[in-house]
Parts: C-alpha cells; sequence; structure tokens
C-alpha cells in the first residue's frame, strides 16, 4: 500500500467518523431539551468522539428573551481538515525556517 492511498484512506475513515458525529449533534439539537439537559448530554458527544471534535466547530447560545430558548449550531472547520488532508503538518515553509534560524542564533 503506498502513502497517498493510506492517507486516503485515513480521510476517508475521519470523514466518516465526522459525518456520525454531526448527525449526533443534529438530532440532538432536534430534542426539545433544557439548556443544561442539553449541555450535558453535549458535553457527553464530544467526549466520546476524542479527537475528532477537534475539526468541529459547536455553539452552544444561552436562552435569552426575543429569541429561540437556546440554540445548537455544529459545522466542520474546512481549514483544519484541508490542512490535514494535505498533509501540510510536516511542511516546512519560510517562517518555519525563519524561525529555526533565529532560535538557533
Amino acid at each position: 500500500m503506498d502513502m497517498r492511498s493510506a492517507q486516503s484512506g485515513e480521510n476517508s475513515k475521519l470523514r466518516r467518523q465526522l459525518s456520525q458525529l454531526l448527525w449526533r449533534l443534529h438530532s440532538l439539537r432536534r430534542c426539545q431539551l433544557p439548556y443544561d439537559e442539553l449541555a450535558r448530554r453535549l458535553n457527553i458527544v464530544l467526549t466520546e468522539a476524542g479527537s475528532i471534535r477537534q475539526y468541529l466547530k459547536v455553539t452552544l447560545t444561552k436562552p435569552s428573551e426575543g429569541r429561540q430558548p437556546h440554540g445548537l449550531a455544529a459545522r466542520v472547520d474546512r481549514d483544519k481538515l484541508r490542512e490535514l488532508e494535505r498533509g501540510h503538518r510536516g511542511t516546512v515553509t519560510i517562517e518555519k525556517t525563519q524561525q529555526l534560524a533565529a532560535d538557533r542564533i
């Protein structure tokens, strides 16, 4: 198995896990739960998700007058996902090179 196919397999696994997590959050959002219970269940779901949650941006708004009681929004952090898929974690950039040179002096 070459490097690209291994990375492709990992990316598809990550996308599948993200999709499952988004569906769980979507079903949680549709439940008519009090704010405290929703926050507790959200914490459980995100804890179970593990490191996958770093690729999501999740927002839980508190109840306020004149609006819906509370809100839950979740979306994929596309910048982090693209960075992972392109494999830029180990890429040496000019800024990194300059930083390394400055640290050695």
